[in-house]
């Protein structure tokens, strides 16, 4: 109950904050690429009925020309509950920004787990970017009493939260393609299968297609997926591994100068069992992620 609360506190003080910025942002998902939290070292199946929703919710602020602050909060099914806040510096050929990187009620046993997270941007406008994006917690509450600052998750309970995402792309017309690779990691002591670890790796190759004074915009992506849980203290160690090949098209539309919306599904063409899941899952089941937004520049 207390949980509830809290959480519902944190999402209005969120959705005032938003409402004050110059633009706000909701984004909601659905996926049955997941394992289920409570699958064992000796599970070699693969079930495809479980189906958490996730969303983030947004608010960006510019003060000037140059910089600005964004605050969000995002509920994902790999790295669970995060509560960020970015401040950003822009010049003709680069974007800095950082701020703090939270977990958020994830455990009962570290209701806060404090972090960081930064990116830098490379640009020349027009032609091509390349951005490089971390966001990390750091068990820094470890500090007082007496154990490692970050990496180690000793105590149960103890967990880390991983966000990287690298990309490069380039501008051909109306065209802009990229390369993506970005990893999403979530460790944890349990007190049930001591150290697991929870990880959704994508490498893409994204086309955006565009045309000036159209209020539609195309995405069309092929990835490679990788689902992964690894129990780290099984004897012998266990690692499951799903790999997907992914097939992803995205529709923005503008639907007025100052609202847009986009629809986004990702079908999995071909997914098979890696690790210790070699020729025990072949999966003839459809695998998706569904998920759709809203913009509104205030």
């Amino acid at each position: 109950m207390a949980k509830k609360i809290v959480l519902g506190t944190i999402l209005l003080v969120l959705t005032t904050v938003c409402a004050m910025a110059l633009e706000i942002g909701l984004e909601g998902s659905v996926s049955n690429l997941n394992f289920d939290p409570d699958r064992d070292p000796a599970e070699t199946g693969f079930d495809p009925h479980y189906l958490p929703i996730g969303f983030s919710l947004y608010g960006r602020h510019r003060f000037d020309d140059a910089s600005g602050m964004e605050v969000g909060f995002v509920s994902d099914r790999i790295i669970k509950n995060i509560l960020y806040g970015t401040f950003s510096y822009s010049g003709s050929y680069y974007t800095l920004s950082v701020g703090p990187f939270l977990g958020f009620f994830n455990t009962s046993s570290m209701i806060i787990n404090p972090g960081v997270k930064a990116s830098v941007k490379l640009q020349i406008p027009g032609r091509l970017f390349f951005l490089l994006e971390s966001g990390r917690t750091l068990n820094l509450l470890n500090i007082f009493s007496g154990r490692e600052l970050s990496g180690v998750v000793s105590g149960t309970g103890d967990y880390l939260q991983e966000d990287n995402n690298v990309s490069f792309g380039f501008y051909a017309g109306s065209t802009i393609v990229s390369f993506l690779i970005r990893s999403r990691l979530y460790t944890e002591n349990t007190a049930d299968y001591g150290v697991v670890t929870d990880s959704l790796t994508d490498y893409s190759l994204i086309t955006d297609i565009f045309q000036k004074n159209s209020p539609f915009k195309v995405m069309i992506s092929f990835t490679y997926r990788s689902l992964a849980k690894v129990f780290e203290d099984a004897i012998p160690k266990a690692e499951h591994t799903v790999g997907s090949l992914v097939l992803g098209t995205r529709l923005d539309y503008e639907i007025r100068r100052d609202i847009s919306a986009y629809a986004l599904l990702e079908s999995s063409l071909y997914s098979f069992g890696l690790d210790d899941l070699i020729g025990e899952f072949g999966s003839t089941n459809y695998i998706f992620t569904a998920s759709a937004g809203v913009r509104i520049d205030l």
